[in-house]
């Protein structure tokens, strides 16, 4: 496996065929069209879900600075709060557009994350306590909101050949930093201010 230097990001590489694939692969977000229904897992095994409110503002996703049983900061005195979770999942890339598997067939799959609000994700919660880790259909509606459906009680992946690779690609997330990252930047109280004061987050120049 390839080691890092986490002072200045050098890898060690051993020359291992698809090492790279699986180093430089990116933490995306795994979500479905319109037209198309995809099939997932939930990863929480490896790294539990992630939680927090935020702010979108001026394009950019903003976590909300306001303490949970105290008065609102500045952020909310402003910008509508919002509330998200995210959840380390894996999709498999070889579903039909309706997230069926063929069966008897190994699986082809991509280590991501997905994210939920509120009511998505109590929806989604019916299901994990029911069969955790269950293979679940994820959709996304005509009106814009995303949907679950149960596919599996038992996740393919763990009866795949693929399963190691599946467990070492969701290892590489299981300390749950950039899982975090995912829930929006987090800003001071004093940078608040400027974004929502000059729409910036530097201070103004001296003259």
């Amino acid at each position: 496996m390839a080691k890092y230097v986490v002072d200045d990001e050098i890898q060690d590489l051993d020359f291992r065929k698809g090492e790279m694939d699986r180093e430089l692969a990116p933490f995306d977000q795994i979500a479905p069209t319109k037209s198309r229904t995809i099939r997932i897992a939930l990863l929480t095994e490896y790294c539990r879900p992630k939680a927090a409110p935020y702010h979108f503002y001026r394009d950019k996703f903003l976590r909300c600075n306001s303490p949970k049983d105290g008065p609102d900061a500045e952020c909310c005195q402003h910008v509508q709060r919002s509330w998200t979770c995210v959840c380390l999942a894996v999709q498999y890339l070889n579903a039909d557009r309706d997230g069926k598997l063929a069966p008897g067939s190994d699986i082809k799959h991509r280590v991501g994350y997905i994210s939920l609000a509120k009511t998505a994700y109590a929806q989604l919660s019916e299901y994990q306590n029911e069969a955790p880790g269950c293979d679940l259909l994820y959709s996304k509606g005509d009106d814009d909101h995303y949907h679950f459906n149960g596919a599996s009680s038992t996740p393919r992946w763990k009866q795949s050949p693929q399963r190691e690779k599946v467990t070492a690609d969701a290892m590489r997330w299981a300390d749950g930093v950039k899982l975090t990252e995912k829930l929006g930047k987090k800003l001071s109280d004093v940078e608040w201010h400027r974004l929502i004061k000059t729409g910036t987050t530097l201070p103004e120049e001296e003259e």
